[in-house]
């Protein structure tokens, strides 16, 4: 038997009397809370049903929780019968399972939750808008007179309406939270340090011109009057775009329309002009290549109307097969680091993964393996046979995109390089948990000077703070998050 921290007792105590929302820094334990108030709430008998975002995390919690527990325990999912289902919720005690899995039975009516005590929410900053976990909560909520539920999560909402909104749907009734500082004497230390990396001149030529078109295609909105100011981001565009296809559904105008299409346009130009900043002109070209060059949509037709946009294109041809400053500064930093260190790159896109694979598979010493989503080619198979191989030290870098930073348990790294910074705090802070939980770590963040780059770093960094700020203001006034309404 594991044996608590005196935090985790402090907050398993709480749980056991009032729906709690559990925020812990990544790797403190919050899962222990939950199989210890499992345990405690099943002593007389009932079922548990434990939610978390991924296939591959509900086996994995299922497998930490059969070796510490003596229940029957089962993982539920889609790629079971629909009969085999309904006979293994009814023997069960504890059922691990995706959200989308289980509203899916709901509403089959393959099972019913009238025998869940306990309804644990894992990663619960997913619960929004139209995920499973929205629906799953709310039929419990009707279907019991007292429901008990447990949510957790290492990186709540980023402000006071979205921690309202948790509270709301989940009817907490306390907040226990533990911020890094306050779990000092666990965590071991952590260095970030931010690396700037100037464009190449090739790619800075091709950026100049990207820049030219979306001034055109601004104009063009301004002068017909869908945009107010000479002010474009792409939260203009996208608010813009709301707007249009909400006109769209009362009535299919030849103006609105027009705006659909010039939004729509530039849009891909915003998105052409990341692709440069942040990976280089041999990910801009592959996104051109497979993508906006076979585009047939009236929005990329008018894009190629645009002489500023095509003569971009004709330099990202020329000089898609250049080197990426950043990509040279990737490898630079890892033999700095050395292969003696476990490592993992986070990078959003495959084709950033497969040329940082390329690249770190050259370097002598140095064991790169790749960790991808479902839906860019790696089954959870291979996904779980990557992470047990990093485990086991036979890779000694994991290259990953986005589905790495939570959803599944990746070994404790000891350095973590971020090969672009994003504006989301959340995705920030499950970028960095994945580093020094045992042991002291460090954190790279490669950033391109003078572009939006350095923008996404300080709105992230901005963003976190301002959530540690609710944070401890609900710490230290020992209040409910409804008081913040």
């Amino acid at each position: 038997m594991i044996k608590p921290r005196s935090y985790q007792i402090e907050i398993l105590e709480t749980a056991k009397k009032y729906n709690t929302l559990v925020v812990l820094p990544t790797g403190t334990g919050k899962t222990l809370i939950a199989f210890l108030l499992i345990d405690y709430k099943l002593k007389d008998g009932g079922k548990a049903l434990f939610l978390a975002p991924t296939k591959p995390l509900c086996n994995q919690h299922k497998k930490s929780f059969d070796s510490v527990f003596i229940y029957d325990s089962s993982v539920l999912t889609g790629e079971i019968p629909p009969e085999k289902r309904k006979e293994i919720w009814k023997k069960s005690d504890v059922i691990f399972a995706t959200p989308q899995t289980i509203l899916n039975d709901l509403k089959r009516g393959i099972i019913d939750l009238t025998d869940v005590k306990l309804l644990v929410v894992d990663e619960v900053h997913r619960a929004t808008g139209r995920y499973a976990y929205v629906g799953v909560v709310d039929v419990y909520k009707k279907t019991m007179k007292d429901p008990h539920i447990l949510a957790m999560t290492a990186s709540p909402a980023t402000d006071v309406q979205g921690m309202n909104r948790l509270k709301k749907l989940l009817s907490i009734e306390k907040v226990e939270i533990r911020t890094e500082e306050d779990l000092s004497d666990y965590i071991p230390e952590k260095e970030i340090r931010k690396i700037y990396v100037d464009l190449s001149p090739e790619a800075k030529e091709v950026r100049a011109k990207l820049k030219k078109a979306l001034l055109v295609e601004r104009d063009t909105l301004l002068k017909e009057g869908f945009l107010k100011s000479k002010t474009l981001t792409r939260k203009i565009i996208l608010s813009l775009q709301k707007r249009l296809q909400a006109k769209m559904l009362v009535r299919r105008g030849y103006y609105t329309f027009r705006g659909v299409v010039l939004s729509a346009a530039v849009m891909k130009l915003f998105h052409l002009i990341q692709l440069v900043d942040s990976y280089g002109l041999a990910v801009a070209y592959t996104y051109y290549a497979n993508k906006l060059k076979k585009d047939d949509s009236k929005s990329a037709k008018h894009l190629r109307k645009n002489e500023y946009f095509m003569s971009a294109i004709k330099s990202l041809v020329k000089y898609h097969d250049s080197r990426s400053p950043k990509l040279d500064m990737l490898v630079s930093l890892l033999k700095e680091i050395g292969p003696d260190k476990r490592i993992i790159i986070f990078a959003h896109y495959r084709v950033t993964v497969d040329l940082i694979f390329d690249a770190v598979s050259k370097i002598e010493g140095f064991s790169p393996v790749r960790f991808v989503g479902k839906r860019k080619g790696m089954t959870q198979k291979k996904q779980m046979e990557a992470v047990e191989s990093f485990r086991d030290g036979i890779y000694n870098v994991m290259i990953a995109t986005s589905v790495s930073e939570e959803g599944i348990d990746i070994p404790s790294a000891d350095v973590a390089v971020l090969y672009e910074p994003v504006p989301s705090a959340i995705r920030m802070i499950q970028r960095r948990g994945r580093v020094g939980r045992t042991r002291f770590g460090k954190v790279y963040i490669l950033v391109t000077r003078g572009t939006s780059e350095e923008g996404y770093y300080w709105i992230a960094n901005k963003k976190e703070k301002k959530m540690k700020s609710i944070m401890k203001d609900m710490q230290s006034k020992k209040v409910t998050l409804y008081d913040f309404s």
